[in-house]
This record gives structure tokens, sequence and C-alpha cells, in this order.
């Protein structure tokens, strides 16, 4: 079972396809809710625009369509995973800001059964 929190440890972020967008070093765990910096792979770059798109729409305080984007997002099926043996963590709500802040949020599909945060 993989344990979040902030430390060194790099994460690695990966869709469903298990392609690698990037590294994820936490800095703050809130619950559910996890913050962290991201470091992109050349993989990200091909859905860095859903994100930018997502941040526009923010900055802009166009918030009739933020929640299209949060589905275009959850549709990658997005998971954290340090290592094979621990597992991985699927992730909702992700929002990566400014190119390197990243915040989640962990999906738990049985309540009896949460991950270690």
């Amino acid at each position: 079972m993989i344990t979040i929190q902030p430390c060194s440890r790099l994460y690695k972020l990966l869709d469903r396809e298990g392609q690698i967008w990037g590294r994820i070093k936490i800095k703050e765990v809130r619950e559910n809710l996890v913050l962290g910096q991201f470091f992109p792979e050349p993989e990200f770059s091909r859905i860095r625009p859903l994100f930018l798109e997502y941040e526009d729409a923010v900055n802009q305080m166009v918030f009739g369509v933020l929640d299209e984007l949060e589905e275009a997002i959850d549709e990658h099926g997005l998971h954290l995973c340090a290592t094979e043996e621990e597992g991985r963590l699927d992730l909702y709500d992700v929002q990566i800001m400014n190119e390197h802040d990243i915040s989640f949020r962990i999906r738990h599909h049985d309540p009896s059964s949460k991950p270690t945060i």
C-alpha cells in the first residue's frame, strides 16, 4: 500500500495506458487533498494544453467550462505510483497550475479500505 506524505521522494503520475506524465514531490497533505510540485516528462506535452485551458478558465473566472475540463482530465485515468510493489492510488480533481504546482484528490473505491495518506 502506498503511503502519501510530504518528503523528498518522487511519485510517478501515470495515465491508464501506463504513460508517465511526470513526477511529483509531495509538499502537503490535507485529509484527501494532496499538494505538490510537478516535474513533467515529455509525454505530458500531449495533454499540457488541457491543463493550460483549465488554468486560463480559472484565471478568467469562466467557471461554466470547468466541469467539462475536469471530466476531460479525469477520462485519462490518472493515478499515482511509487513502486509496483506498493500499488497505485487512483486520482481525481487533478490540477496543474503555474507549470509546476499540482493538487489532486485520492479516489476511494471502497470506504472500508481507504489508502494510507
